[in-house]
């Protein structure tokens, strides 16, 4: 949790934390990610079933009451569930002590450090207020029979029903951006996404001060063309000019007034050839020095998704995870060469780091004193080999010598045979 909340992409990718937060994501976290998503899943299909598919249907007698059927497992399933989960969290903010003042009231502090947590809240709220505003249980009283989406009872609330509806969609899908978690690459996409989102918004908040620039400056002329006879008119003549539907034919009515012209060409070469060209400029770079970083940020990303997953694991299934790691064994180095224990074995291809030098250092000898003095640790590979030239020279004069002692009774033996005969 601390390397999470440190922020360090750098030190996310790590090959040590990497291998310990894979070994966790696959064990441990991965299949109860999918199932928590999965439910998210099916309660999208669902919603978007009964609020902008059924509905448009043929209204039969099934249909209606298949479209109900689909809006009460959202209200009974998913928002209890909603409830359920935000009443948690406010209960264990106020257990712990973790919760954030914002405008003068204090919320749990993970409503406002983590974005979901925000999202799922105000998809919380849109729910419990389409409940009480719902036609068709408005309408279960309706003369017209059980199960009618429109009735006079629910006339004056269909609208309303319908914004919120479309709100609730809106960020029903955004939550679904966190299954994203599951690949580090898709992850790493949807992070480096938004961290240029907020030029792209810039831009967008200069576009529309043009516009207002522009809209208002034309209005003030009286003989300004009928696409610019009021401000609500030239805001949207604007609009159209900046993002290139304005048809090309209404160009030949500007050229009566030559001023209107003026202005309408400054205002496509500002934004169409100036903003555009500075947020692809802006983009790019923004790309480039993300894109280095966007792996530790992904990294980072589904660490976070494992630390809230530890929060619901039981202990004894955390347990069996550490025994099934078998860290108490010694690791092989090689087929039969038992290392050390207390790690986790990560097996390569041979071709991938290749090791013309031996990294293993064994040492025999006394017992007591396993390890050489310090002067050999330190000696430079060319002193070694120079030792041992000079073990080499010292073993072949000893040869040489006990050669020559070897052979000179010999040598004895056939002098004295010679005399005697």
């Amino acid at each position: 949790m601390s390397v999470v909340k440190l922020g360090d992409p750098v030190l996310a990718v790590h090959p040590v934390l990497i291998t310990l937060c894979d070994v966790m994501w696959k064990d441990l976290v991965h299949w109860r990610f999918i199932q928590s998503k999965f439910r998210l899943l099916c309660t999208t299909v669902i919603f978007v079933l009964g609020q902008s598919v059924l509905p448009y249907l043929p209204g039969s007698e099934a249909t209606r009451v298949v479209t109900f059927v689909c809006r009460a497992l959202i209200y009974l399933y998913f928002m209890v569930g909603l409830i359920y989960d935000r009443a948690k969290h406010v209960y264990q903010a106020i257990k712990k002590g973790d919760l954030a003042p914002v405008g003068g009231i204090r919320i749990p502090r993970r409503w406002v450090d983590d974005w979901q947590e925000t999202v799922s809240l105000v998809l919380t709220v849109l729910l419990v207020v389409m409940f009480f505003v719902e036609p068709m249980i408005l309408c279960l009283q309706s003369d017209d029979g059980p199960f009618r989406l429109t009735c006079d009872q629910a006339k004056d609330l269909q609208q309303p029903y319908e914004i919120l509806s479309m709100i609730a969609l809106l960020l029903q899908f955004s939550l679904i951006m966190d299954v994203a978690a599951i690949s580090t690459r898709l992850s790493s996409w949807v992070l480096l996404a938004s961290q240029v989102l907020p030029e792209f918004v810039m831009t967008c908040l200069a576009c529309i001060f043009l516009i207002l620039t522009f809209s208002c400056s034309v209005s003030a002329s009286m003989e300004a063309p009928e696409d610019f006879d009021n401000i609500l008119s030239s805001l949207m003549t604007f609009f159209k000019l900046a993002v290139s539907m304005y048809p090309a034919s209404s160009f030949v009515a500007l050229e009566e007034n030559l001023l209107v012209l003026l202005i309408t060409s400054a205002f496509r070469l500002v934004v169409i050839f100036f903003l555009m060209k500075l947020l692809i400029a802006q983009l790019t770079c923004q790309y480039r020095r993300i894109y280095r970083l966007m792996m530790g940020h992904a990294r980072l990303c589904r660490m976070w998704k494992i630390c809230e997953a530890m929060e619901n694991i039981h202990l004894s299934r955390f347990q069996k995870f550490v025994e099934a790691l078998r860290l108490e064994e010694p690791l092989d180095f090689s087929e039969g060469d038992h290392g050390l224990s207390g790690g986790i074995q990560v097996w390569e291809a041979a071709h991938l780091h290749p090791t013309n030098v031996e990294t293993i250092k064994r040492l025999g000898g006394d017992p007591k004193h396993p390890f050489p003095p310090e002067e050999e640790l330190t000696k430079t590979e060319g002193e070694r080999c120079r030792k041992i030239y000079n073990l080499f020279q010292k073993q072949m004069k000893s040869a040489a010598q006990s050669d020559s002692v070897s052979s000179s009774p010999a040598l004895v033996a056939g002098a004295s045979l010679s005399v005697n005969s």
